[in-house]
């Protein structure tokens, strides 16, 4: 599971956290300081169904600036978006050879709530899915280093030992 996310944006964060909600970790790619290659963007448009233009942010001054438009070739297109990769619409979930854009961010639940090919859960959820806090396994354990007693509230964390 990998997010290509802007922390700067609302909706990027926003979808972030409607993920966490859910009890994953997505694997975060920093997709403006680390652009995706054309081959990866290629993919991302297969997984999501769309064309280039529909996943660019076509009002950024760059897509101006670049002499893009709706009847520019898709691979003039894909190497734009890799090159200045602020012309991707944001967020982005991928899972599995699936894809989601997180606009609104509940776009990204069909791919939280889906099945693996088999049948099953998608083995990259099942390996991160987080335990309610409240699982009898969990146990509280004081954190070493952190002042305890008066004045100082204890800070705690919840390890998980096996059920």
């Amino acid at each position: 599971m990998i997010l290509w996310h802007n922390p700067r944006c609302t909706k990027s964060r926003q979808t972030l956290a409607l993920i966490e909600s859910h009890g994953y970790q997505p694997r975060i790619r920093p997709y403006l300081h680390d652009a995706p290659t054309p081959d990866e963007i290629r993919n991302v448009l297969q997984a999501l169904g769309m064309t280039p233009i529909q996943v660019m942010r076509v009002k950024e001054k760059v897509f101006a600036e670049l002499g893009l438009n709706e009847t520019t070739d898709d691979e003039a297109l894909i190497r734009a978006m890799s090159e200045h990769p602020i012309l991707i619409e944001r967020p982005i979930l991928i899972i599995e050879g699936r894809a989601a854009i997180g606009r609104p961010p509940e776009n990204v639940l069909p791919l939280l709530e889906s099945k693996g090919p088999a049948g099953g859960p998608l083995t990259t959820f099942a390996a991160r899915r987080r335990r309610p806090a409240t699982a009898p396994h969990l146990r509280d354990k004081n954190i070493p280093g952190r002042p305890q007693g008066r004045g100082s509230a204890p800070t705690r964390v919840l390890q998980a030992h096996p059920p």
